[in-house]
């Protein structure tokens, strides 16, 4: 009789918290463009223009990016 009262409660339990379960492992909505590209924090230019500006192109902890001129401290696309 224990067997069946431990089996009957385990089982309405699991049916009780079933949904609430499966509703906690899926994914949460996310807007359509939520993985769309971000917008560059701060505009770039290109190398040409970094050149034209006055500045140098150079290397700097893993990104091209424009030193001096008017374009200073900007990114190179």
């Amino acid at each position: 009789m224990r067997t069946r009262l431990v089996g009957f409660t385990t089982a309405a339990a699991l049916a009780f918290l079933g949904p609430a379960i499966a509703y906690a492992a899926t994914p949460a909505a996310t807007p359509a463009d939520a993985h769309a590209a971000a917008p560059s924090p701060t505009p770039s230019v290109g190398g040409q223009a970094c050149e034209d500006g006055g500045g140098t192109v150079q290397y700097k902890t893993g990104f091209w990016v424009c030193i001096g001129g008017e374009h200073d401290k900007k990114p190179i696309e």
